[in-house]
């Protein structure tokens, strides 16, 4: 009886050693809350690669659409709006910014979603950076669409998060990212890393 304890105790503990979590992998109790991001429509560099290699990501998540309004001039003349809550399933990244810490919340709001080619429904990978103190989106292209929320591109999010953002761990990924958009971007970020090594 007693080695069947001392095999069980071993058992458990050897699990609990092999199942150390990575950076990317949070737990999260979800509130019914909605956060409300902001929209960087200013900047010309959109997506989830800044050039300005220090730059790093705030907030990254998964989900899906879970409603989507008609677009409007109502936010001012520079920019055309079209708001969106996104259901959160998986949190991957988040950025301590004072009182506006992203807190568990269910739901994500923002105004970025026009000519996104998003609809109801879809599933999406959301990559915020921070400004002003608040969780920003810098555009559009910084909303993957995704067909399941299996697909190579959320497992290339989370080595990127686990490798603390470093562009190098980039280069194994980079047909994955070139799918989507982010060639040039991509290369961008390398080379700054690059020069910052020299």
């Amino acid at each position: 009886m007693r080695y069947l304890i001392i095999i069980f105790f071993s058992v458990l503990f050897l699990g609990a050693c092999s199942n150390k979590k990575s950076k990317s992998d949070i737990d999260i109790l979800f509130t019914p809350d909605t956060l409300s991001v902001g929209y960087t429509y200013w900047l010309d560099e959109t997506g989830p690669f800044r050039a300005d290699c220090d730059k790093q990501l705030s907030l990254v998540l998964m989900g899906s659409i879970s409603s989507i309004k008609e677009p409007t001039t109502d936010p001012g003349p520079l920019y055309m709006a079209q708001e969106g809550i996104i259901k959160i399933e998986k949190v991957f990244k988040i950025k301590a910014l004072d009182d506006k810490t992203y807190a568990g919340q269910k739901f994500l709001k923002t105004d970025c979603l026009y000519d996104s080619g998003l609809n109801l429904e879809d599933k999406v990978l959301v990559f915020c950076y921070d400004y002003d103190n608040g969780y920003t989106v810098n555009g559009h292209q910084a909303i993957l669409k995704l067909n399941s929320f299996n697909e190579p591109i959320v497992e290339a999010t989370r080595r990127f998060i686990n490798h603390n953002e470093h562009p190098i761990s980039l280069k194994k990924d980079h047909k994955i990212w070139a799918s989507y958009g982010f060639k040039e971007n991509l290369q961008e970020r390398i080379n700054c890393a690059s020069k910052m090594k020299k």
